[in-house]
C-alpha cells in the first residue's frame, strides 16, 4: 500500500527573507548591475522630462531656494560667504529677469528685489551679509551653477541636479527594499508609487534641503545596516562623509 503523501509546512517566512551576516541588521542578496541602472535612469528620465513643464509654471525660484542660490554665487563669484554685495548686484537677475521664458510660460509672482534671509549675529561687522542657512547645498549646487553659466541657464541647472538628487534617492531606497526582502519585484513595487508621488518627486525639483539630506541618510543606513564588515575603508569614509554633510 501506498502512504498517503504527508502535508508539508509552509515555509516560514524567516526562511524565505536573505540571511544576514552576524553582527548586520540587513542582508547582501546583490542585484545585478542592469536592474540598478534601469532603475536610476528610468527615474532621472521621468523626472528631467518634467523640467520645462515646472519652469513654465513655477518659476521664479521662490521660498528659501533664491537664498541657497545667492549663497552659491557669492562662493563662486566673491570666494566668500559674504552676501551683501550680491544683494547689492541685484545677482538674482540670474533666476529672476534672466531665467528661460518658455512658449506657454505662466509662472509665478515673487518679491524682488529679493529679499535677504540673513543670520542673527552681532559677531560680524554691520556690513557684512551672512545666509540665515548653512552653505552645505550651496556649496552642492555650485557644479551645476557653473555648467548652467555656459549656457546662461543657470537655474535651470540646479533644478536637474536636483532631479539627480532625487533618482539617486529612489536608487537607494529601491535597493533598501530589495535588502530587506530579497524579492527584486518588492523593491519595484516601492519604488513605483514613491518615486512618483509627493514629496520625492515634487522635491526633485526644488533646491531645499530635505531632498539632498534624504540622500544622504538614506545611504549611510544601508551601509551601517550591513555590518561594519560589508564596508571597506573607501564606504566606511564616504559614509562618515554623509553623515558630517547633512545640509
Amino acid at each position: 500500500m501506498r502512504r498517503a503523501p504527508q502535508p508539508t509546512a509552509p515555509p516560514s517566512l524567516e526562511a524565505e527573507l536573505p540571511p544576514v551576516e552576524p553582527g548586520a541588521d540587513l542582508a547582501r542578496p546583490g542585484l545585478n548591475r542592469g536592474s540598478k541602472g534601469l532603475c536610476f535612469l528610468l527615474t532621472l528620465f521621468v523626472y528631467v522630462a518634467f523640467v520645462p513643464r515646472f519652469i513654465r509654471y513655477s518659476s521664479p525660484p521662490t521660498g528659501d531656494q533664491g537664498h541657497y542660490l545667492m549663497v552659491a554665487m557669492s562662493i563662486l563669484q566673491d570666494h566668500d560667504l559674504d552676501v551683501a554685495n550680491n544683494y547689492a548686484r541685484r545677482d538674482e537677475d540670474k533666476f529672476y529677469s534672466l531665467a528661460p521664458h518658455p512658449s506657454g510660460f505662466v509662472g509665478m509672482e515673487a518679491p524682488y528685489p529679493l529679499p535677504p534671509h540673513l543670520a542673527p549675529t552681532k559677531a560680524r561687522p554691520p556690513g557684512e551679509w551672512h545666509n540665515f542657512h548653512l552653505p552645505g547645498l550651496s556649496v552642492m549646487v555650485i557644479p551645476s551653477w557653473i555648467i548652467g553659466g555656459w549656457f546662461r541657464l543657470w537655474w535651470p541647472a540646479t533644478v536637474v541636479f536636483m532631479c539627480l538628487l532625487g533618482a539617486l534617492l529612489m536608487l537607494n531606497v529601491f535597493l533598501l527594499a530589495h535588502e530587506v526582502t530579497g524579492r527584486q519585484w518588492i523593491a519595484w513595487a516601492v519604488w513605483l508609487p514613491l518615486a512618483f508621488s509627493n514629496p520625492i518627486m515634487s522635491y526633485s525639483y526644488l533646491i531645499f534641503s530635505e531632498l539632498p539630506t534624504a540622500l544622504l541618510l538614506v545611504y549611510a543606513l544601508r551601509r551601517l545596516a550591513m555590518g561594519w564588515r560589508a564596508n571597506g575603508l573607501c564606504r566606511r569614509i564616504l559614509i562618515g562623509l554623509c553623515i558630517a554633510w547633512i545640509p
